[in-house]
């Protein structure tokens, strides 16, 4: 059993393509999901108290302020299930690949490693960040290998897992002060820490877990989230892309390995 948690603040298209990827790319019976809202005001807490209701969210916690990443991280990692093995975060402007689960556990099972930083990072952003060359396990788990910044040790990777028992015999705790641009979360103060107890982690490779913008903050982008979302295809994404200077060069291999993603000519 793995717990997924999910982060939202408003973005209620988003929130939704990142849940139904969630559900459509791996098995139910594998994960518990625990949805944290800060404070959502554009209707998605009513999406999500509906789909709590349906079953599709295990556990949901509706803040009655913006607590920030750090603390709803932590909010949802704290009544994770006993049974959970694995613990996992990631905010609502990520999207599930198909395969990641699998590629997932043959790199647990593989590395033995004790967290895996999930968020795969597309062209010029992985060259920069993860050099390292990609590792395969001896069943087939891809990987890349431990992140090195400046002679430190840091990772900076979002959609961070860590096993479950290591959270709890070293009192993890994801810190809730902002550490860049007001942005708080599972960022090199915790990876720091992660390596400062001596533990071991890489970043998973493809497939993975992708970040469906990284300019989501844009009104231009939310704009284009919120409204033409559920009717675009490849090529219209890419040529929106384009006329924003995305540095996404080629979008159908941004998006390969999902079988979710509708293409219209």
């Amino acid at each position: 059993m793995i717990t997924i948690n999910i982060t939202t603040c408003n973005r209620k298209e988003m929130s939704k393509f990142c849940i139904d990827s969630l559900l459509s790319t791996t098995p139910r019976d594998q994960f518990e999901l625990i949805v944290v809202d800060n404070h959502s005001n554009d209707g998605t807490i009513k999406m999500l108290e509906e789909m709590k209701e349906n079953g599709v969210i295990n556990k949901l916690i509706l803040n009655s302020e913006n607590k920030h990443l750090g603390y709803a991280v932590n909010q949802a990692w704290d009544i994770s299930a006993s049974s959970s093995k694995w613990l996992i975060w990631v905010n609502n402007d990520f999207f599930f690949m198909d395969g990641w689960l699998q590629n997932f556990k043959r790199v647990v099972q593989g590395t033995g490693v004790d967290y895996i930083s999930c968020l795969y990072l597309e062209g010029l952003i992985r060259k920069k960040v993860a050099p390292g060359i990609p590792k395969i396990t001896k069943d087939g788990g891809n990987y890349l290998q431990e992140v090195l910044r400046s002679k430190k040790k840091y990772d900076v990777g979002a959609a961070p897992a860590i096993k479950k028992s290591v959270w709890k015999k070293y009192h993890i705790r994801v810190p809730d002060k902002p550490f860049q641009k007001g942005y708080t979360g599972p960022g090199p103060l915790f990876y720091r820490t992660l390596f400062e107890k001596g533990l071991k982690g890489v970043r998973l490779d493809k497939p993975s877990i992708l970040m469906q913008d990284p300019n989501f903050n844009n009104p231009d982008y939310l704009h284009y989230y919120n409204h033409v979302y559920g009717i675009r295809g490849l090529d219209k994404l890419y040529k929106f892309l384009k006329n924003k200077g995305s540095y996404f060069k080629n979008p159908t291999d941004y998006y390969s390995g999902t079988n979710y993603m509708k293409r219209e000519i």
